[in-house]
C-alpha cells in the first residue's frame, strides 16, 4: 500500500479500508502480509493467519502518509515474504497513485511468475504510473485496475481478493 505524502487524508484512508476489507474476505486459514511504502518499505504486518482479524486491522490502521514514492524494495520484500511461505496461491496487490522509479519492476514482477506468485497492480489517479502498473500486472500473471476516484479503491481490492481467491479454488480443484 502506498503511503506516501501524497496519499495524506482521503486517500489514505481509503486505502486503510481497502486492505482491511481484503483481509475480512480471506477465509481463517489464509494467511496476510502488509507491506505500506513510501520511500522505504514497512512492514506492518508480517505473514499471519487472516482469522487475527483484529490485529491484521491494527496494523493496517497504523499506515500513516509521508515521503516519497518507491515501489521497488516493497516488492522486493513481498517476494521475500511468499517465498517463504507454504500457500499455493502466492498474490500481491500493489497499489500506488503516483510515480515510482521503474528500476526492475516488470522484471521482478516476471521473477514472481516464475516462482509461482502473482502481481496484481491498482493504480490511482491520473499521475498513477499506469503503463508501468499495467506492465507489472501483466509479467506478473495479475491484472491491473485504473482508477481516478480514490473512493473505488476498497471495491477494486474486494473485486481483486475474490478474483485471486477463485483462482486459488479452481487450482485446488485441479489438483
Amino acid at each position: 500500500v502506498d503511503k506516501s505524502g501524497s496519499m495524506s487524508g482521503t486517500p489514505m484512508e481509503l486505502a486503510r479500508q481497502a486492505a482491511r476489507g481484503a483481509a475480512e474476505l480471506l477465509g481463517g486459514q489464509e494467511q496476510i502480509a502488509v507491506i505500506g511504502f513510501d520511500d522505504q518499505p514497512q512492514l506492518v504486518c508480517d505473514l499471519t493467519p487472516a482469522a487475527n482479524r483484529a490485529s491484521v486491522a491494527g496494523a493496517i490502521d497504523s499506515l500513516q502518509a509521508g515521503g516519497g514514492t518507491n515501489l521497488q524494495p516493497a516488492m522486493v520484500q513481498a517476494r521475500d515474504i511468499l517465498r517463504g511461505a507454504s500457500a499455493k496461491l502466492k498474490h500481491v496487490i500493489a497499489m500506488t497513485d503516483g510515480q515510482t522509479d521503474p528500476s526492475n519492476l516488470v522484471e521482478l514482477s516476471h521473477e514472481m511468475a516464475g516462482l509461482g506468485m502473482t502481481v496484481s497492480t491498482v493504480a490511482m489517479g491520473e499521475s498513477a504510473a499506469g503503463a508501468l502498473l499495467e506492465q507489472m500486472a501483466g509479467a506478473g500473471n495479475g491484472r491491473y485496475y485504473q482508477t481516478d476516484a480514490p473512493e473505488n479503491v476498497p471495491q477494486i481490492f474486494t473485486r481483486e481478493t475474490m478474483q485471486a481467491s477463485r483462482s486459488a479454488i479452481k487450482e485446488d480443484l485441479y489438483n
